[in-house]
């Protein structure tokens, strides 16, 4: 009886749905938007709905060229902000490469004078002589990898911003066109032009999400938070080796 009964519910519900397919046209078509809205323009629901699919293409073009338009801003604004740090940090590598080699001099010639020796108005014992261009090269090296990265991070932005300059500009021409595509579409059957017009604008829409993803740039914070590895005893060797010393 349980088994009779849901085979009857489930015969009720399809005519009910083939009632209200048949006779509420309004519900179907929001039916039919609903589905490609959400499952997706394929061949065959572009060729069976040219017209909604322009309709669609022209709203989803237009929001496209909206956000592309603002990652784009997004991005000078980022290569504004990195060229502003470049020159913030390259005057302290050139500091940090005057500083060792002012270092590295006194502590040569205190070698054959003797420590302590007087260096940038501070006077050093040998082992704090070390110490200090121990420093001085751990800051050089995070100068060079930080400008290398702001190198990195600005080419990043800039192919981006190339790349979605491009695609707006092709989202444009195919976006004024359509209002006119759409009246054709209306009143001609499916042709094999309109057929290859439809894939071309369907194409865009494609490439328009993939302009649109996900970038490997980042800011300027997060480039300069990485952390670096700790090496007492390394460090320690390169010093000396800067020095000339033997360890």
């Amino acid at each position: 009886m349980t088994v009779l009964k849901s085979v009857l519910g489930i015969i009720l519900l399809i005519i009910i749905a083939a009632l209200v397919w048949n006779f509420f046209p309004g519900l179907r078509h929001e039916g039919k938007q609903a589905y490609r809205k959400y499952g997706g323009w394929t061949d065959e629901a572009r060729s069976s709905d040219p017209v909604g699919f322009l309709e669609y293409a022209a709203e989803k073009l237009a929001q496209d060229l909206d956000s592309m338009q603002g990652t784009r801003r997004s991005l000078q604004s980022a290569c504004d902000d990195l060229a502003a740090r470049r020159t913030e940090t390259e005057p302290l590598l050139e500091a940090a490469d005057a500083l060792a080699v002012q270092f590295r001099d006194a502590f040569q010639q205190a070698e054959r004078d003797g420590f302590p020796v007087g260096v940038s108005g501070q006077s050093y014992k040998r082992a704090e002589l070390i110490q200090q261009v121990q420093l001085i090269l751990l800051q050089q090296e995070g100068y060079q990898q930080t400008l290398e990265q702001f190198t990195e991070a600005t080419a990043g932005a800039e192919a981006k911003a190339l790349e979605l300059a491009s695609q707006i500009a092709k989202s444009k021409a195919v976006l004024a066109t359509l209002p006119a595509k759409i009246e054709i579409a209306r009143v001609q059957e499916l042709t094999a032009s309109t057929t290859e017009l439809l894939d071309q604008i369907h194409d865009v829409l494609g490439s328009n999400q993939s302009a649109l993803g996900e970038t490997p740039i980042r800011t300027v914070e997060e480039l300069m938070q990485t952390p670096a590895v700790s090496d007492p005893d390394g460090d320690k060797r390169q010093a000396l080796e800067f020095l000339e010393v033997a360890p």
